[in-house]
């Protein structure tokens, strides 16, 4: 004898205010921060996710394993499935410890960082999945595969916009 059981698909947001905890659910969302980096150690990351790509972190996927072995690569813009027990912490529904998850749709988008408001200078640095290259324009402008090259971290001395994107090869 086998049972199988159909879990319920939610969002982000449905997911936060879902009153029926310790169930486990499905939840659809894209990735928004990365709060606790994967450790191979012990194979499980913690990240943010909302209902929308960029948007604002609505749901933390605590302490959840990869799948597949390719997936430990989570990255900030991709499209994840998460299958875990929703549980509440500090008053806020979560994926708790133990969950699942799934790459649905890798995302191309390069990731910027640095410190934004600064008084002397700030380091900026360019990353995207491995095999992309990143070619980025410090003048407002959308980049093109003729922009500025990313080969390393770069210092910004006054006010500038970095935009970024990425292209497949070199």
């Amino acid at each position: 004898t086998k049972t199988f059981t159909k879990l319920s698909t939610l969002t982000c947001e449905a997911a936060l205010s879902e009153t029926a905890i310790d169930v486990n659910y499905i939840v659809k969302g894209y990735v928004t921060e990365i709060n606790t980096a994967y450790s191979s150690s012990y194979n499980n990351i913690t990240f943010s996710m909302a209902d929308t790509q960029g948007g604002t972190p609505v749901l933390k996927a605590y302490r959840v394993k990869p799948k597949d072995t390719d997936d430990s690569t989570v990255q900030v813009g991709d499209l994840v499935k998460v299958i875990g027990k929703l549980t509440q912490f500090d008053g806020t529904n979560q994926i708790a410890q133990g969950g699942e998850y799934e790459i649905l749709t890798e995302s191309k988008n390069p990731i910027i960082s640095g410190v934004e408001t600064f008084a002397d200078k700030t380091i900026v640095t360019i990353t995207a999945r491995d095999g992309l290259t990143i070619y980025y324009t410090l003048d407002n402008t959308d980049p093109t595969n003729g922009s500025n090259k990313y080969e390393a971290p770069f210092e910004l001395t006054e006010t500038k916009t970095v935009k970024a994107v990425t292209f497949d090869g070199t």
